[in-house]
């Protein structure tokens, strides 16, 4: 292994851990560790987010609140990933690295769970809403730990990496819920503290991420690099110089007898205003933003609505456990579909399974008699969708910043903020959408199920409009043979990723 290559590991990695090759076939048994800490960690984001979301609008209305303050909880959430990601990760990322920075995370996490607790206990509405922005804030940074994995692992298997990671959703979707059930009560009977071992297990699980987090070895951050760097660039000047001309040499050398694919132009750089303008940013962060209100309008309220219209609070929780499993369940085979077809395709998955997640939500009837499986089948599907979408945005979003990857952290950012800041407005009308049809029985529900016709009507639009800019692109001929139809975006931003800073 050449010098280069040590100085560019993450630190206490040995050398036989590290990938050099984009062309190896399997992963080094300290990527695999990696990645196994870094689903233990985003599975404990997702379990304490299981809970304040599967619990908010109850909580809401547990100390005091009404039906149309319900889904303020989870929009009060939202707001907080959409603040942190306009505040806190563009720089904290890039001068503190990915390691401490979600360690902020946790913090701003175990901040809001205290809060939750005042909140609770003083049946203060308003105090459990800025709890949520809190706990909204540190779950925005754990959502992170998806682009941490792509860090972490060589070329071929970055895409599979982010939604192995998403996979661990999986662990918490039972875990979460289940926590809150068994907890109900346990701190007093009275209503306002019905809800109180909630918050409590939820400051256990990002206590439990923040340990995992410990053990993953990620790269070190830019101005990390730059430090390490200084000493070398004054001391050794020619050294480094003669040893960048032997390199290049190599490179060369390689290229003339076949062993080793010639080394690409440099890519145009771009502006960050001009990234923010482009459709590579624009069009997948309006996808990310109808998958997630789409989703999360109904998850957000439907708990209350089946608890009017007499089904048992078991009932709804079994319904939010499997909607919970089948939004990460995808994982395992997502990754795979977007790489081989592309995130277009995987966003007309994600289409199909919300019109007929929304078909089945319009037709469920109020007698709770063997009738649960509209809510189970409604919600399942709106899960699988949100994972195809989610998915695909997340992917489609990297190819923005091809060519300018010191404004990576910028341009992740934004696209957070953006999404979670018009999701969490979509959600805050839930409450009044809900209520505008008398918010009884089942008109409510079916009202706020016409909403959502709506939103996958305006995702329609926006796919195809993405189809048609992808197909109004010229593709080099001797890509599209080698590689096959839909491969090349996938190459494109893997590429991106791959040469990225933070």
């Amino acid at each position: 292994m050449s010098e280069s290559s040590r100085d560019e590991r993450p630190t206490g990695v040995a050398d036989d851990d590290v990938a050099i090759s984009t062309t190896s076939s399997s992963l080094t048994r300290k990527q695999i560790l990696d990645i196994i800490f870094l689903v233990l960690a985003f599975s404990c984001v997702v379990a304490a987010m299981t809970l304040v979301v599967g619990t908010g609008a109850i909580v809401v209305q547990s100390v005091g609140g009404d039906v149309t303050l319900a889904p303020f909880a989870l929009a009060a959430f939202f707001l907080g990933m959409s603040i942190v990601s306009l505040t806190v990760t563009h720089w904290v990322f890039q001068r503190w690295g990915r390691r401490k920075g979600l360690w902020c995370g946790c913090t701003l996490s175990l901040m809001g769970v205290l809060l939750s607790c005042i909140g609770v206990y003083l049946s203060s509405t308003v105090l459990i809403l800025v709890a949520n922005l809190f706990l909204g804030a540190g779950s925005g940074i754990g959502m992170y730990l998806r682009f941490a994995a792509v860090e972490v692992v060589p070329l071929e298997f970055q895409s599979r990496a982010m939604t192995w990671v998403l996979c661990g959703g999986c662990l918490a979707s039972f875990a979460g819920p289940e926590a809150a059930d068994a907890t109900k009560g346990k701190f007093g009977n009275e209503s306002n503290m019905e809800y109180f071992g909630v918050f409590v297990v939820a400051g256990c699980f990002n206590l439990a991420q923040a340990i995992f987090v410990r053990f993953v070895g990620f790269p070190p951050s830019s101005i990390e690099k730059q430090e390490e760097n200084t000493p070398r660039r004054i001391e050794g000047r020619s050294e480094d110089k003669e040893k960048s001309d032997t390199e290049q040499s190599d490179i060369t050398t390689h290229t003339q007898s076949g062993n080793r694919t010639p080394v690409p132009p440099p890519l145009p750089t771009r502006e960050f205003e001009s990234i923010l303008k482009h459709s590579d940013f624009i069009l997948p962060v309006l996808v990310a933003t109808l998958t997630w209100s789409i989703m999360a309008m109904p998850m957000s309220i439907f708990r209350v609505a089946m608890k009017e219209m007499g089904y048992t609070a078991r009932q709804s929780l079994t319904v939010i456990e499997c909607h919970f499993l089948s939004m990460y369940a995808p994982g395992f085979f997502s990754g795979a579909f977007i790489k081989t077809h592309g995130f277009i395709k995987a966003t007309y998955v994600a289409i199909v399974m919300f019109v007929l997640a929304t078909c089945v939500n319009v037709f469920a009837t109020q007698d709770n008699n063997n009738t649960t499986v509209p809510w189970y089948l409604g919600l399942i599907l709106l899960g699988i969708g949100w994972n195809f979408g989610f998915s695909g945005a997340s992917m489609w979003v990297t190819r923005s910043y091809m060519g300018s990857p010191h404004l990576k952290a910028k341009v992740q950012a934004a696209n957070e903020c953006l999404v979670f800041l018009f999701s969490g407005a979509f959600i805050f009308s839930t409450g009044y959408i809900y209520d505008s049809a008398g918010g009884e029985e089942i008109n409510g529900w079916k009202t706020l199920n016409y909403v959502i016709f709506g939103l996958v009507a305006f995702l329609i639009v926006v796919v195809i409009t993405a189809t048609i800019k992808m197909n109004g692109k010229e593709k080099p001929e001797t890509e599209e043979k080698e590689l096959g139809p839909g491969a090349i975006e996938d190459v494109d931003l893997l590429e991106a990723d791959e040469s990225a800073d933070v």
